[in-house]
């Protein structure tokens, strides 16, 4: 038969590996690199997790016995009523966010007690821990009202005189108008008195705080007898502590 001559078998073409199948060999080099990193950084990578928590934990329990902390300083100022617990407090707790407040506090007290002298140490007390105070406006009339009862007009008409200099729109604007004026009707000066309430009035007219400068006005007319003029009077609001998200953050 001649060499060239097909068989009638056909060759077939030698196979090629399925690039669709996976290569076992390879995945198993793969997997046993894996196995190995994990071995070998597992410990590390759990105790960084595991210190990351606690920071976190941490910070989180601090901030919340802060928290806690100012709330219980709060609910106590907030329960006091009497001057000595009140002191007790203040002591206790000097740095407290409520300690600004809890100082006008106790000053408020002694005036209402009627010690005047300590309730003025207490308000200058105030103004030299706490210049910059949102409430120093009211610590500066509170002093000016301990002067006024103690019966030291002249001072206790420059303190007036020097809040309306500096404060022309405080909400106690308007009371420190009424101290000056009561300042100097006790000093004989009812005529500059009259003339204060009556500008005030005309600057203002729809002052809430209109019909106090009206009996003013009327008082300064009738010149009443010396004994007759009212004493000061603490009319002004002090914030009194709550316990208020907002008040210890």
């Amino acid at each position: 038969m001649d060499s060239d001559q097909k068989t009638g078998v056909e060759e077939q073409p030698a196979s090629k590996p399925d690039a669709s199948q996976p290569v076992v060999a390879g995945q198993a080099d793969d997997l046993r690199e894996f196995l190995t990193f994990v071995k070998k950084y597992l410990p590390s990578m759990l105790w960084a997790g595991v210190l990351a928590l606690v920071v976190v934990l941490g910070v989180r329990f601090y901030k919340y016995r802060v928290r806690t902390g100012n709330e219980t300083v709060l609910q106590q100022l907030y329960a006091v009523a009497q001057i000595a617990d009140l002191e007790k407090t203040a002591k206790r707790y000097p740095s407290a966010p409520a300690a600004p407040l809890l100082l006008l506090r106790i000053a408020k007290s002694y005036y209402v007690a009627g010690n005047n002298a300590m309730a003025l140490s207490k308000y200058d007390e105030f103004l030299a821990r706490f210049p910059n105070h949102i409430m120093s406006g009211t610590a500066e009339m509170g002093r000016a009202q301990c002067l006024e009862a103690m019966g030291r007009y002249d001072e206790a008409m420059q303190r007036y005189a020097s809040f309306l200099g500096t404060s022309t729109n405080h909400y106690l604007a308007v009371h420190a108008v009424l101290g000056k004026g009561r300042c100097l009707e006790r000093l004989g000066r009812r005529d500059e008195a009259r003339t204060m309430y009556e500008d005030f009035l005309a600057a203002d007219p729809e002052n809430p705080w209109e019909f106090l400068l009206n009996e003013a006005l009327v008082r300064t007319k009738e010149a009443p007898a010396w004994s007759d003029m009212p004493a000061a009077t603490n009319q002004f609001f002090i914030p009194q502590p709550v316990p208020s998200p907002a008040a210890i953050r």
